[in-house]
């Protein structure tokens, strides 16, 4: 099994949450010193929040502050506010989830730093960009902590354990692959049904219309007919009778 050097840690997490990186920017992906494994890790020992809290607060941050994670200099971060920031999602997915005392998954955050947060809720401000960068600093030192023990978990285990889980997960991960292609080709099958009937209603809705219109035609030609016929019928009691009024009066 490759090992990883002590001083390697985990300094950082890309937005898509799939790989982490050493001290030189290196992508450490190499099975078990994975991100999945790292999170069932943290799982294990209860402090899974940190990460998920770390992970979802990036999204608040404006771009050129994400630059300053690993700066220790916190005044160089901006400290104005988002002119859209979204108050609501920020109490729905991080404060409320993280933040607040009691909340579901409390991150371990100074109560100073959760005072600045406290204080920002209850004046329905949104919390500046100092603060957070504070916050995701802190969890991410806690990160830190967390991953050195996650490393030390590693190397206690034998190889050849890793290469069993090694090989599980890769089974595990082609019976997921093949289930979602099942899946897709299930849903194409459905799309391509669905489209079948649908033009075969079409087709039954255009000859029935035409067949109705042949009908309508057909009975429109009989009203006519008998239209006539009637008009002939009432001519000729019309001349009978003038016959009769006729011979009456030369009488």
């Amino acid at each position: 099994m490759q090992q990883i050097s002590e001083n390697r840690k985990l300094v950082e997490i890309n937005d898509n949450c799939t790989v982490t990186t050493d001290n030189n920017g290196k992508i450490i992906n190499t099975f078990p010193y994975t991100l999945k494994e790292f999170n069932n890790f943290l799982v294990r020992t209860h402090c899974e929040e940190n990460l998920e809290f770390f992970i979802m607060t990036r999204q608040f941050l404006l771009n050129d502050d994400k630059k300053s994670l690993r700066s220790s200099n916190i005044s160089s971060i901006s400290s104005r506010n988002y002119s859209n920031f979204d108050l609501e999602l920020w109490d729905d997915q991080i404060y409320d989830i993280f933040i607040k005392v009691d909340s579901p998954k409390e991150c371990n955050l100074p109560q100073y730093i959760r005072e600045l947060f406290d204080d920002c809720h209850k004046r329905g401000n949104p919390p500046r960009q100092v603060f957070i960068i504070q916050a995701i600093q802190h969890i991410l030192g806690l990160l830190l902590d967390a991953y050195s023990r996650f490393v030390q978990y590693i190397q206690q285990i034998p190889a050849e354990e890793w290469e069993r889980r090694r090989i599980e997960m890769e089974k595990e991960q082609a019976l997921e692959q093949a289930a979602l292609e099942l899946e897709r080709q299930q849903q194409k099958l459905e799309q391509l049904r669905l489209s079948k009937r649908g033009s075969t209603i079409s087709r039954r809705s255009t000859s029935h219309l035409s067949h109705k219109k042949s009908h309508n035609n057909n009975s429109n030609n009989d009203n006519k007919t008998q239209h006539d016929d009637t008009n002939t019928s009432i001519f000729l009691k019309s001349r009978k009778l003038f016959n009769k009024f006729k011979k009456t009066i030369q009488i």
